[in-house]
């Protein structure tokens, strides 16, 4: 399969008043897009923010693990990111620590990646979300700027049988509960997501929640969803596919959004984004999502913004 996709919650902003149109776009060396979606409306000017450094010493990195009930050696894997596995739990923990934004995930790997032969006890959606509430309310991490979106299956097992077309039996091992970070009430795409596996325990967090300036830096105008959809047929994306092989993808659903890099990477400013979802019909694949950049091109002309600022 062609395009790698990243799974995320697409939200609309505002509301939407225009009907879904279907139209095909052929596009040399990136397949095609089926566009069967609503354009949201959006506002013509949003502010952007700068992000605070982040200063996590060898002691703060300790604090945080020890926070998450974990202790033992530092092991810098590579630039930004520091591992620590707790030997003295049975079984043990871990926790990565992305020291260029601040955020983390704790893991109990053996819970939390596993194989089973039956299905395990699950709690309900409800109860899922009520026990990620409470886990994340005792650590004062439930923040006021991320909003419980979804709780979905994390992982999920199949038997098969040689031969067969359908599998002989399927096992959800464990269950996501997402909350996704707002600001000034627009979408990130940044989530806090607490794993919940056997019995109702919690065998993984991920935190990421990069800190930002209250203050905004300024507002930025920002181009229409029509153009965005043009600039992502004609391949303006900020994450690149793959080429090489010809794809369709049917787009579902577009919304605007702030853009977060993954945790370990450094980010100066918090910039809005167009996001893309769809499918790829042939396939039935999970979500496919394609991130255009939103800010009008005469805006990254004035200082200190220029053509580089979604990379940096």
């Amino acid at each position: 399969m062609k395009f790698a996709g990243i799974a995320v919650l697409v939200m609309a902003i505002i509301g939407v008043g225009i009907i879904a149109i279907m139209a095909l776009f052929t596009v040399t060396g990136s397949g095609m897009y089926i566009f069967n979606a609503a354009y949201p409306t959006v506002p013509d000017y949003v502010p952007i923010y700068k992000t605070k450094e982040v200063d996590m010493t060898n002691e703060k990195v300790a604090q945080l693990a020890l926070s998450m009930g974990i202790k033992g050696n530092f092991q810098d894997t590579y630039s930004g990111l520091i591992e620590i596995t707790d030997n003295s739990k049975n079984p043990p923990e871990s926790i990565d620590i992305y020291t260029k934004s601040g955020s983390f995930r704790y893991s109990i790997p053996s819970k939390e990646m596993r194989s089973v032969t039956y299905q395990p006890l699950l709690p309900s959606y409800d109860e899922a979300k009520e026990i990620a509430d409470i886990y994340l309310e005792e650590r004062n991490l439930l923040r006021n700027d991320f909003t419980f979106s979804k709780v979905k299956v994390g992982d999920s097992q199949e038997k098969w049988r040689a031969g067969d077309t359908k599998p002989l039996a399927h096992y959800d091992i464990n269950l996501n509960v997402i909350y996704q970070r707002v600001i000034n009430g627009i979408p990130a795409t940044e989530w806090i997501t607490v794993t919940i596996g056997e019995n109702g325990e919690i065998v993984g967090l991920t935190y990421k929640a990069r800190a930002i300036e209250e203050k905004s830096f300024r507002n930025v105008r920002i181009i229409t969803p029509e153009e965005a959809y043009k600039n992502l047929v004609e391949g303006d994306v900020l994450i690149k596919p793959l080429t090489g092989v010809d794809s369709t993808i049917r787009i579902t659903n577009v919304s605007l959004q702030y853009y977060m890099k993954e945790g370990v990477l450094e980010q100066e400013f918090v910039l809005p984004v167009y996001v893309f979802s769809g499918i790829e019909p042939l396939y039935d694949s999970s979500p496919i999502v394609r991130y255009v950049p939103a800010i009008d091109p005469d805006e990254l002309k004035i200082p200190p913004l220029d053509t580089s600022a979604y990379s940096k």
